[in-house]
């Protein structure tokens, strides 16, 4: 992992460059040789580790 740890990224493994604060966060993800790109925007961080973890499901299993 490079950068800080945010929540977007804190459910997530694999080789993660990411930055972000209170209201954002963004990661750049590599893992199997595919790299893939989650930015995320809101009032609360509440629901970020969440959307980090299905957006890793989401890429795991359409990789091609």
């Amino acid at each position: 992992m490079y950068g800080s740890r945010t929540k977007l990224t804190s459910g997530i493994s694999g080789t993660i460059y990411s930055a972000g604060d209170s209201h954002f966060a963004a990661a750049i993800v590599q893992m199997s040789g595919h790299s893939y790109c989650i930015s995320a925007w809101s009032n609360s961080q509440k629901n970020f580790k969440a959307l980090g973890k299905a957006v890793n499901t989401w890429f795991n299993k359409n990789r091609s």
